[in-house]
């Protein structure tokens, strides 16, 4: 067997390639061939384990670098927190301190409402006397009335009665009793000077209007041709398939005229907003009523378009009847704000009038208004305890309490009073504890009195 080897063109071929026989080159390839191997093994494997070696300290390395930024970087993040927890400290005492700043001035600006609701408050008891005092009267009243609720007729006539004003109060109309007449319901309610006529049913029961006086109704308003529309109100109950949804429905006839039924009118707070809102109704109706004189031919299509837009027409009332009671708030909420500004400028003027009063004293000669004037601009107020120099510059409120300071207190440096002992003694003398606390803020230096402090500097109590 031949073998054909390829070495490099510079290998120079040993002799023993040459001289040998066969066999022994055979033996010295195999050999070789094994010796090699083996070298190439060991070499391998000595590479190997020097790259570990080498890898394992580049990763311990880069281990102990890695680890050294991380303390720092948490070094420094400690700091930041530190940092963050003082600043959070110092926005802490700052918002303490602008809480009571802010209490302080809401107590000072609250202080002439509460004034003002305290005179309210009296206002209130003395009305709560005369409510008293009518309180008999009442009781007659209502020993009266509850004899007419329990006879049947007067109850309805009673209920007829009110019904009877409060349309005219709503609806800019005329109404009239006609409850002797037969088919003509127990009411007319008479618009556009005589022009337009409602039918008005009333009923005054504690049970649920039925279905055969709502038939009754139908009837009346057929056999009235010149009636143009009609109302059923119940003060105390429902009516049967009309008040489940809401307490105002309306509907149209076979002659498409409107009729509005209105359920449980006594229980609503704004019964006069509730028929007001009835008014662009019956403004539409009358105008279409003249419209229908004018092109009779076109009544079957009016009245079946009617009673096809009988929900879309109560939806809108009730809808306006809402907007009335919006409207209405708005108003309460317009006055509420409007008496408020009237009493603080009626507090200003009660105090611009003592004012001008006590100058016209001075004017006019009154022997103990002018020493009192002398003694206000010619004796300063104590600078030290005092934000106002002049006396001049007091209210009545800060007047009086400034006299009674001096008459038990006196005003020197270094002395000093307990605010507890100086509050007691004040509530003795009349003044509420709001007033004077109010007048820190306009009257007293921060350093006599000082917020949350327990003493007051520069004047003790006389001996």
């Amino acid at each position: 067997m031949e073998v054909t080897f390829h070495l490099p063109v510079d290998f120079e071929l040993p002799k023993f390639y040459n001289t040998e026989s066969s066999e022994q080159i055979a033996l010295a390839l195999r050999l070789g061939a094994e010796a090699v191997t083996h070298m190439v093994k060991d070499a391998a494997s000595i590479i190997r384990e020097e790259t570990h070696e080498q890898t394992v300290k580049e990763l311990e390395e880069k281990y102990y670098n890695r680890m050294d930024k991380e303390k720092k970087e948490r070094k420094k993040l400690e700091e930041a927190l530190e940092q963050a927890k003082e600043q959070v400290a110092t926005m802490e005492v700052l918002n303490a301190t602008w809480q009571k700043d802010l209490r302080g001035r809401a107590e000072s600006m609250m202080a002439p409402v509460i004034e003002a609701k305290d005179k309210e408050i009296e206002h209130l008891k003395q009305m709560l006397q005369m409510v008293k005092s009518l309180e008999t009267k009442f009781d007659k009243i209502n020993d009266t009335m509850t004899k007419t609720q329990n006879n049947s007729y007067l109850k309805g006539r009673t209920g007829e009665s009110q019904v009877e004003e409060m349309l005219k109060l709503s609806l800019d109309c005329e109404v009239y009793p006609v409850n002797t007449e037969a088919y003509a319901g127990d009411l007319h309610l008479v618009r556009g000077k005589g022009k337009y006529k409602y039918l008005v049913d009333s009923k005054n029961y504690t049970r649920t209007i039925l279905q055969k006086e709502i038939d009754k109704l139908h009837r009346d308003l057929r056999v009235n041709a010149d009636a143009i529309g009609a109302i059923m109100i119940s003060l105390n109950s429902g009516i049967t398939g009309h008040s489940c949804f809401s307490d105002i429905d309306i509907e149209f006839n076979e002659l498409g005229k409107p009729i509005v039924y209105i359920g449980k009118l006594m229980s609503h707070d704004d019964i006069h907003i509730l028929l007001a809102s009835l008014r662009p109704l019956f403004e539409v109706v009358e105008y279409m009523t003249e419209i229908r004189k004018e092109n009779a031919s076109n009544f079957g299509e009016t009245t079946v378009m009617l009673q096809q837009q009988m929900a879309l027409v109560s939806t809108m009332i009730r809808n306006h009847y809402h907007s009335l009671l919006e409207f209405k708030n708005m108003f309460i909420n317009h006055k509420k704000k409007i008496d408020a500004i009237f009493i603080e400028q009626q507090a200003h003027l009660n105090q611009q009038e003592a004012y001008v009063k006590g100058l016209l004293k001075v004017a006019l000669g009154d022997t103990d208004q002018v020493k009192h004037a002398i003694q206000d601009s010619e004796t300063p107020l104590p600078s030290s305890i005092f934000k106002k120099t002049s006396r001049t510059e007091l209210n009545e409120k800060e007047t009086k309490f400034v006299e009674w300071m001096e008459k038990n207190y006196v005003f020197e440096d270094g002395t000093e009073t307990d605010l507890k002992s100086f509050m007691e003694k004040a509530k003795e003398e009349g003044f509420k504890e709001k007033e004077f606390r109010s007048m820190r803020e306009s009257l007293f230096t921060e350093t006599s009195w000082a917020k949350q402090g327990r003493k007051l500097i520069g004047f003790a109590l006389r001996k």
